[in-house]
């Protein structure tokens, strides 16, 4: 179900990897509705979003690609059921910034190297979603090095069988979002170094994104649940809360 096609179903079922396209056409066609959408003559203006965010198109906009992706990675946590969240490609028009405008289902979009190099799966865990609750930022609002940052800092805690909070991680850490909208950056707060960004660069990472959607027929309810704990998408505000006032 992408943001900018018609309500006809083409998704992947996570188990099985298998693409599922009930539309005519291959299942590595791109909707030609996708280049014939004005968002702009519908009220859908992105003028608050950085050029580098909005220029950037992805590399996952047909089946083949996206299926080869994800026979190599684990995506759901071993005790979520198969068909809680499905997959789906982007058309050529999406942005990563995009909201979800007229798709038919809630959905969010996601970095493929969450699952490749992060080893992060779905649902995300309470400390996840209550640091992006508390900067008030959709998962890829944050910077690739912010989410490497944050998956470090919950596996250190895990070795000594600590209890990552949101509030212990961001309290080493000071925040920077630019204007116009672009990604949430981090940087260590003085005094407080116990912890180093992690400032290596991933090549070629912000072309390669795609959507995670929940049915609406009630078999996606519990992660619908999930969701409502964060942000789905960009948004033009800043961060909502700041260290020592959660």
């Amino acid at each position: 179900m992408s943001s900018s096609t018609n309500s006809s179903d083409s998704f992947i079922n996570v188990e099985s990897f298998e693409v599922s396209h009930t539309t005519s056409g291959s299942a590595g066609d791109v909707s030609n509705s996708d280049h014939l959408v004005d968002r702009r003559s519908k009220g859908l203006s992105y003028e608050w979003v950085d050029p580098r965010v909005l220029n950037i198109t992805t590399c996952f906009r047909d089946y083949n690609n996206i299926n080869k992706f994800l026979s190599k990675v684990a995506f759901l946590k071993s005790d979520s059921p198969s068909d809680a969240l499905m997959v789906d490609i982007c058309g050529y028009t999406d942005r990563v910034c995009h909201g979800r405008e007229n798709a038919p289902h809630d959905f969010f979009f996601v970095y493929n190297n969450i699952f490749s190099d992060l080893h992060i799966t779905l649902p995300f865990d309470d400390f996840t979603m209550g640091v992006l609750r508390i900067l008030n930022v959709a998962p890829t609002q944050l910077h690739p090095n912010f989410r490497a940052a944050l998956q470090a800092f919950r596996i250190l805690y895990d070795i000594f069988n600590i209890i990552p909070t949101p509030q212990s991680f961001l309290f080493y850490y000071n925040f920077r979002m630019s204007s116009p909208m672009s990604w949430l950056s981090l940087t260590s707060r003085s005094g407080s170094i116990r912890f180093t960004p992690f400032t290596i660069s991933y090549k070629n990472l912000k072309e390669k994104y795609f959507k995670i959607f929940m049915e609406s027929d009630g078999r996606g309810h519990r992660c619908q649940r999930w969701t409502r704990r964060f942000l789905l998408f960009f948004i033009s505000s800043h961060i909502s809360c700041l260290h020592g006032n959660w």
